[in-house]
């Protein structure tokens, strides 16, 4: 059985910034940082997709209706990041077994997660 990781926290989504290496979003004390293979998925079921942020592919229009809401968890395991907010919407990232391709901060803890690699540590707990 694979393991999880799950983060339960209850931050406002305070702000987006997309550039030419990441989408950050930024949690207050929690910042999510994200390359590739994301999908957002809404609550009424429409989905968006950004494959690529350095090659530009992808709709970032969909993130920023979120600002202002709160996310309820992230949950990473084998298959995907999950990241949950309280009106349905759904932030994931399907696990490619590629690079790392989402970053997790805490940043008063000073504590990071890079996903997938995270896995390979809770694999040997």
């Amino acid at each position: 059985m694979s393991k999880s990781m799950e983060i339960v926290r209850n931050g406002k989504l305070l702000q987006v910034e997309a550039n030419r290496q990441e989408v950050r979003l930024e949690f207050g004390d929690i910042v999510v940082c994200m390359w590739a293979y994301v999908e957002i998925l809404a609550p009424d079921g429409e989905a968006n997709a950004i494959e690529d942020v350095w090659e530009f592919q992808g709709n970032l229009n969909a993130l920023w209706p979120l600002i202002g809401l709160r996310m309820t968890k992230i949950v990473m395991d084998e298959d995907s990041f999950r990241l949950s907010f309280e009106d349905g919407t759904l932030i994931r990232c399907k696990n490619r077994k590629a690079y790392d391709f989402v970053g997790v901060g805490v940043k008063d803890e000073k504590w990071e997660a890079s996903y997938p690699t995270v896995l390979h540590y809770l694999r040997d707990e």
